[in-house]
């Protein structure tokens, strides 16, 4: 059986929505989904010891266990355990 790696973020859940949401709700800021980057002092627009502080807010157990998935993602990965072995993961910044 082949094994296939499935990607997380923007594959499996739906991060930027929750992080723009979890955002929005915790600090009244006002990000969409689509404007998403890594850069989180940028999509924030705050400066960078801003982001570091709100940094462990969004790496928590919490945020994470809020992710939903993303359209189409449960489905596909049903369908793609019937025939693979199936590995997650995640990348992770050198930060």
């Amino acid at each position: 059986m082949a094994t296939i790696a499935v990607d997380i973020d923007g594959v499996l859940a739906d991060y930027a929505a929750t992080f723009a949401a979890v955002s929005n709700s915790t600090w009244g800021s006002h990000l969409m989904p689509a404007n998403y980057t890594d850069d989180w002092a940028s999509y924030w627009g705050v400066e960078p010891s801003t982001a570091r502080a709100r940094a462990p807010h969004m790496l928590s157990a919490e945020f994470y266990g809020g992710l939903g998935p993303m359209p189409g993602a449960v489905a596909g990965v049903a369908e793609l355990a019937r025939s693979h072995s199936l590995v997650v993961l995640t990348s992770r910044s050198r930060d």
